[in-house]
């Protein structure tokens, strides 16, 4: 469950050291130039915080800047403090230089696709963002109870550490497959784990799979894709 707040936040500060990853933080720093930086060691939670970024040379690619905690706690129940940003968008980085520049936050789990622009929330410039963040887990049961879930994280192991570890990214593979079958090349999403196939251009509705057989091989992997038991 996520609940979020804003605040207007106009006053410039100069450029200093990020409390979380002790990078720069100034008016024209980019993303792409920040070190990838783990603290294990000082983890207080068990919830990981992620930047994703895409630049403009490079739409369709993720950058995954830090992973953060806080050494913050909350003895007395309340809400624990993980990670704080101040994030600055450099006009260079904007993936079409002719449009005003927007930002878009998504909160979910590592193993679940999303498209921020699609599921995320729109951020705009001088607002400081509170997220409010509940973790909820649900525990289902294999065949051959009625749940009939699938335990990705014990396939994931079995196979070697590669495949699906989610429902949603079971279902995200085989739209890959089947984009890859009938145009030869992945259909544009945030979420695309190969870019370097990625189609080039945007695919309209005359524009679509004439390949009956591929349609039914992609249902028959869906109904593969069973909800996850964890």
């Amino acid at each position: 469950m996520l609940r979020h707040s804003e605040r207007s936040s106009m006053a410039e500060e100069p450029c200093g050291k990020s409390p979380i990853i002790g990078t720069p933080v100034c008016p024209k720093t980019q993303l792409q130039d920040f070190a990838m930086t783990t603290m294990a060691n000082q983890k207080a939670t068990d919830v990981d915080v992620f930047l994703t970024f895409s630049s403009k040379s490079h739409p369709f690619s993720h950058f995954t800047a830090v992973t953060a905690a806080s050494s913050s706690t909350a003895e007395d129940g309340g809400m624990k403090k993980i990670a704080a940003f101040k994030i600055r968008q450099d006009p260079k980085d904007a993936f079409f230089a002719w449009k005003e520049e927007q930002m878009f936050i998504a909160i979910h789990s590592p193993f679940v696709p999303v498209n921020p622009v699609m599921d995320g929330i729109a951020v705009q410039h001088g607002f400081e963002y509170d997220f409010h963040i509940n973790l909820e887990e649900e525990h289902l049961q294999p065949h051959p109870y009625r749940t009939n879930c699938t335990n990705y994280d014990e396939e994931w192991a079995k196979n070697n550490r590669t495949g699906p570890r989610s429902q949603e990214m079971c279902k995200e593979l085989c739209r890959l497959t089947f984009s890859r079958r009938c145009f030869g090349c992945e259909t544009i999403r945030l979420t695309n784990i190969n870019p370097r196939k990625a189609c080039l251009e945007s695919f309209s509705d005359e524009k679509v799979c004439t390949k009956e057989a591929e349609f039914e091989k992609l249902y028959r992997c869906k109904d593969r894709c069973k909800k996850a038991c964890k």
